[in-house]
């Protein structure tokens, strides 16, 4: 109570005028607390304007009858004194149906609402089912143009929940979405993606599905929906049980079929190795128009030949490049070292949790300077090229050849005939 006050003092010397966004996050009130500050904003007329509400993180510790309480006020107020809102942000408050019943108001009388964030609330499949219902009522999904979902518990029937509300969704408003790290499994990461390939055509700029198990199936999809996305910027794709040639590859491929502006990827803990990389990324990465300013490709099985390809193919567009434990020995951090000129823009390189010996090491530090990520977890007692024997190399010489061949060629203009054929 004592906080609260001192919360408005400090708006009282702001000389506050034409409010336009409310943060009351990362705070734990009580409800007699939530009471005075809402009211104090009521009064002075401070809500009238707020089109972004951060409502996250406010109940934390709460037992959960004040919680709700808690929650209950904040949102009916809101929804009651911000006729503007277009954004809510519920993340980190423990949610489950109670609290989605507390929160009812936002989501029902904000008619301009079109962001909505609930990340990290524990949401059960039944709770999802919950959500979804009152997102769709009312035509609010129509006109959603934001809308996260991440670090929730609610499974294949969290999936099945999802595709009801993208099928309520218009494909030229929904541009930024999140649905990560919500415990998916391979047939509900399936639905995921055969619902959002139901858009004739998808505006989406930013998109995390990190975290599903699309596996070769739902990999084969997620390439046809990717393929539409003409707007891409934003796409992370990591821990998606994706693999080299039938998955990963497809989906690169798409990303130039669709000449989206891909500025950031995410392919990390994928089982990505040389293949991939030669015949996915790096076509990616030499596309005529390639816009990638920071690529993670982290906890793969890419060694120093993998590591070394992306070197050669580098762009001066990049700012952000995280290669860490990749099995990635002394040949393939001398490559980025022979290739540093070329990145005038590089804020950030990560090699760690690899085997570089310490003396490699130092000549990227000498290179690099703060650009590089302290190296931490390398094993600089050991080489992780002493592991890649003459007939591995061998190997992974062929794989280079193989991808000139005239069979890529075909590979590539097999893909293209399909999305064309699709009508895509």
């Amino acid at each position: 109570m004592k906080r609260a006050h001192e919360i408005i003092n400090v708006w009282n010397s702001s000389n506050l005028e034409n409010v336009t966004s409310i943060d009351l996050s990362n705070k734990s009130y009580t409800l007699e607390a939530a009471q005075v500050l809402m009211g104090y904003l009521t009064n002075n007329n401070l809500l009238a304007n707020v089109v972004v509400a951060n409502l996250s993180d406010m109940i934390a510790s709460r037992m959960e009858e004040e919680g709700l309480a808690v929650l209950k006020h904040v949102c009916d107020t809101v929804a009651l004194q911000c006729p503007l809102l277009e954004s809510v942000d519920l993340s980190d408050n423990a949610m489950g149906s109670k609290g989605i019943s507390a929160c009812e108001a936002v989501f029902t009388q904000c008619t301009k609402l079109h962001s909505v964030q609930l990340c990290n609330n524990g949401l059960a499949e039944h709770t999802m089912d919950q959500v979804v219902e009152l997102l769709t009522a009312e035509s609010m999904a129509a006109r959603l143009q934001r809308v996260h979902f991440y670090n929730n518990m609610s499974g294949h029937g969290g999936c099945v929940a999802f595709c009801k509300l993208l099928r309520h969704c218009n494909g030229y408003s929904l541009t930024n979405v999140r649905f990560s790290g919500t415990r998916a499994d391979r047939p509900g990461s399936l639905l995921v993606v055969e619902a959002m390939h139901a858009f004739s055509q998808w505006n989406v700029s930013w998109l995390d599905l990190a975290d599903n198990t699309f596996g070769k199936e739902g990999g084969a999809v997620l390439a046809q929906v990717l393929s539409k996305c003409t707007n891409l910027t934003y796409l992370n794709i990591r821990d998606c049980c994706l693999d080299d040639m039938s998955i990963f590859v497809s989906i690169c491929k798409a990303l130039i079929y669709s000449k989206c502006p891909l500025e950031y990827l995410n392919v990390s803990g994928n089982d990505l190795t040389l293949k991939g990389a030669q015949l996915g990324l790096v076509p990616l990465m030499q596309a005529k128009k390639c816009t990638l300013k920071s690529i993670h490709v982290e906890e793969n099985d890419l060694t120093s030949r993998g590591v070394e390809c992306l070197a050669a193919t580098v762009s001066p567009l990049l700012q952000d490049i995280n290669l860490a434990t990749n099995q990635c020995g002394s040949s393939g951090a001398r490559a980025w070292i022979a290739a540093r000129d070329k990145m005038p823009n590089l804020q950030l390189l990560n090699l760690d949790g690899n085997a570089i010996p310490d003396h490699v090491v130092r000549e990227m530090e000498a290179v690099f300077g703060e650009v590089l990520v302290d190296m931490v977890d390398n094993e600089g007692d050991n080489d992780a090229d002493d592991d890649l024997t003459e007939a591995e190399e061998d190997d992974d010489n062929d794989e280079l050849v193989e991808s000139d061949t005239e069979a890529d060629k075909v590979e590539m203009g097999n893909l293209a005939a399909e999305f064309e054929h699709a009508n895509i």
